[in-house]
């Protein structure tokens, strides 16, 4: 990542950022075996954000926009169907979703 012409506060922040995550998402089942450097390289890619108990984070046929890891809680997967929502699977911390999406720039399955 390019930092020239950065203020040093940003630099240090954007530094401080990266060596908290890396270590995180090296445990995630979807990126446990890459190199450090690639995993400090991710980490700046990152963003954070809160959802509250029962906030919807996407729905089925949304556009693939993101790759989501659970950093703590749990996520539940679910489906719409005929007779209701179906849960798929729950994820915990660590557990990627919404990456089929990016793959292949579908909509949200």
């Amino acid at each position: 990542m390019l930092k020239r012409g950065l203020p040093r506060w940003l630099e240090w922040t954007m530094d401080r950022e990266q060596a908290r995550r890396a270590p995180f998402l090296a445990h995630s089942p979807l990126f446990a075996g890459l190199p450090r450097r690639l995993l400090g390289r991710l980490a700046t890619r990152f963003l954070e954000k809160a959802y509250s108990a029962g906030e919807v984070v996407f729905h089925e046929g949304d556009p693939g926009r993101a790759l989501f890891v659970v950093v703590e809680g749990t996520v539940e997967i679910t489906q719409a169907t005929p007779g209701g929502e179906h849960l798929v699977r729950t994820l915990g911390a660590g557990d990627a979703f919404g990456e089929l999406a990016l793959l292949d720039e579908s909509r949200r399955s």
